[in-house]
């Protein structure tokens, strides 16, 4: 009678014998004595052999499938800090009950894992979960069984360190089949060389979905911080934290790196500390250890793995293009350095400007010394702060602006407040009676105020027009009372899954059931662009909005207090032309994205970032409209505009062939 061996899997006929395959002795009992004897059987279908490995949070087992007659590996959650099982039994048990809630919570994270990595299973480079299940007081996870190495081993064998162009051929594959995870709404979040396998049928495999999370999570929520040194990026060292798929492109990256250069990357948070203290990263770049590397590719890898999110590449398929040469970058420090550059510029412009306009500046001061120094100046700057975003935030920016203001004025003292967006109306009309209304402020979307709004022309006048869209009388009215500090502009959003599925358009312009994948399309505007990108991280596209519809809109627009003492309104507006120039644009729009930038310079600097919206600088020309009639008006001109879409199948047509903001 043929018996089956519990490690290799193959069948043989002397069960007193070793198998002469690989030399296992039936009845060998396991390394450890809290491991599942071989020859236990699970669900009614697997019997288990011989343990592959095993760490902190589980042991995995090769195991027989006697429904599918193939091998498989079964991974057992067995968190060792938590619990044990005596020797010969099955059941597991918990050390203490305090232990309990954080077993339970772990079991459901295991169950999770195999259930994210199932929804996979068709996909050649991501590996198949078959089944999974609840007993003997744990869970486990049956995978298809990965004869091979992982990147981590085989790249040991080879001395340290492959090729350039045998490590750019495994990667670029496993970006194809990451792209399918992220437009599932999945995060990865543990890519790395362990987590790769190179099996020995040529197919290269993805695994370990431990530490997957849905992406669409509100950044408000707490995250579970789980990372691996060296190829984790710095937000995943927060447990509230924005996070997406540039989150798994620094992974893609450093592990890029480390395959090609032999050398482990440097731990972000260490990166982090570095520039902010010394500006200068830790990190020495790839062709650095690797001269033969070529350029291009040496700053695709420095590109994924930058600091700053906004610095890296947005698509794991956009870092794909980026390493097989068919999109060319800029390197993340080229940007930055252009950032500082335009800053300095800023200021310099700034206050060549603000000097010449003094003698001919259309305000009546009070003292000539204090109109060209503002000595002994205060201006107080509320501004409101959306939900769901952080208060300290928009604080931190609107701070960091006024601090560039202060090195050119010191003499005038700034504070800034900024206050919830629920609360900002009562705030500013208690402020009104109380006469401590601020001296410069954001006006509330709902409008009010109005009497308290001084006429800003001249500051319109000291700007000029050629350098902003948009500042100009022709487009803003002969009297001006409120200003624009940025602009969002009208957008199509479509939901790339439901396009492939054939969708049709849902009946309303619904943004909330857009954001939840359930709706094709939604026109909206750049306002939007964050929360989509949040909640349909991998799966949308952004697509151009023509016809009258296509109006900027001003966001937000701030005014000087005109009961404020005069020199006090001197200096406010002084502020406000500030923030108009490329330096503050640059902080609030650029680095914050809180919208558009007015400044044609920071526009184009935010495109370059963000090139799927890159065809809104074409789209943008000196005959596009400002809608000055308020929210109400806006929204109702995107509702109709959304219904004039669905109703016109060219245009619906034109939409779903577009790739301009893929």
């Amino acid at each position: 009678m043929k018996i089956r061996c519990m490690n290799c899997m193959e069948e043989y006929e002397d069960a007193d014998a070793p198998c002469p395959k690989c030399g296992y002795v039936k009845g060998t009992p396991p390394n450890e004595i809290y491991h599942l004897f071989p020859e236990e059987e699970l669900a009614d279908r697997y019997i288990i052999g011989t343990v592959i490995a095993y760490g902190g949070f589980g042991i995995l087992y090769r195991a027989w499938d006697n429904k599918l007659q193939i091998m498989v590996a079964i991974k057992e959650y067995f968190p060792s800090s938590y619990v044990n099982r005596n020797p010969g039994e099955r059941e597991i048990f918990i050390y203490t009950s305090k232990k309990r809630g954080e077993f339970q919570e772990g079991l459901e994270g295991f169950l999770s894992e195999a259930r994210n990595t199932a929804k996979f299973s068709s996909h050649p480079n991501i590996v198949n979960v078959y089944d999974y299940f609840k007993e003997n007081g744990t869970a486990y996870m049956v995978m298809e069984y990965m004869d091979g190495k992982t990147l981590k081993e085989y790249t040991k064998e080879q001395g340290g360190r492959l090729p350039w162009e045998e490590a750019v051929r495994i990667l670029t594959g496993i970006c194809d089949d990451l792209q399918v995870v992220h437009e599932a709404g999945i995060l990865h979040r543990d890519i790395s060389p362990d987590n790769i396998m190179l099996c020995t049928d040529g197919s290269i495999k993805l695994f370990d979905f431990g530490a997957a999370r849905f992406s669409d999570i509100e950044r408000e929520m707490t995250r579970t911080i789980v990372l691996k040194i060296g190829f984790a990026p710095p937000e995943q060292y927060q447990a509230k934290s924005r996070q997406g798929p540039w989150t798994d492109v620094y992974a893609l990256g450093a592990t890029l790196y480390r395959t090609i250069t032999g050398i482990l990357p440097d731990e972000s948070m260490n990166r982090r500390e570095a520039m902010e203290s010394e500006g200068a990263d830790t990190l020495a770049n790839a062709k650095a250890s690797v001269p033969e590397l070529p350029d291009y590719l040496d700053i695709a890898i420095e590109k994924a793995m930058a600091i700053e999110p906004e610095l890296r590449f947005k698509t794991v398929l956009q870092f794909r293009d980026a390493l097989l040469d068919k999109k060319s970058v800029l390197p993340p420090g080229e940007e930055r350095k252009l950032r500082k550059r335009r800053q300095k510029q800023g200021l310099a412009a700034t206050a060549a400007l603000l000097l010449a306009g003094v003698c001919g500046c259309v305000y009546v001061y009070q003292s000539r010394q204090k109109a060209s120094t503002l000595q002994g100046a205060r201006v107080t700057i509320w501004a409101p702060v959306p939900d769901g975003t952080e208060i300290k935030e928009k604080q931190d920016m609107l701070e960091a602006m006024a601090e560039e203001f202060c090195a050119d004025y010191p003499g005038v003292a700034l504070s800034v407040s900024c206050i919830p967006e629920a609360e900002y109306q009562e705030a500013l009309e208690e402020a009104s009676a109380s006469g401590t209304f601020p001296s410069l402020y954001e006006c509330p979307r709902g409008g009010g105020f109005e009497e308290r709004r001084e006429e800003l022309g001249g500051v319109l006048d000291l700007l000029g027009q050629e350098g902003s869209y948009f500042l100009s009388r022709g487009y803003l009215g002969e009297e001006i009372r409120a200003l624009p500090l940025g602009m969002r502009l009208p957008v199509v959003y479509v939901n790339t899954l439901l396009e492939d599925e054939g969708k049709e358009p849902g009946p309303e312009n619904d943004e909330a059931a857009f954001l939840a994948g359930e709706s094709l399309i939604l026109v909206s505007d750049t306002g939007t662009y964050e929360a989509v990108q949040e909640h349909l991280p991998g799966i949308y596209a952004v697509r151009e909005l023509e016809g009258e519809a296509f109006k900027a809109v001003p966001d937000p627009l701030w005014s000087v207090d005109s009961g404020a003492d005069e020199l006090d309104k001197n200096a406010a507006r002084r502020v406000l032309y500030y923030f108009l120039g490329e330096t503050a644009q640059d902080i609030m729009h650029v680095q914050n994205e809180c919208s558009l930038p007015l400044n044609k310079e920071e526009l184009a600097a935010y495109l370059e970032i963000n090139q799927e919206l890159f065809f809104l600088g074409e789209a943008l020309t000196p005959e596009t409209a400002l809608e000055l009639r308020g929210e109400e008006a806006c929204r109702e001109t995107l509702k109709e505009a959304y219904q004039e879409l669905k109703e016109n199948e060219k245009a619906l047509e034109a939409l779903k062939t577009d790739e301009t903001g893929r």
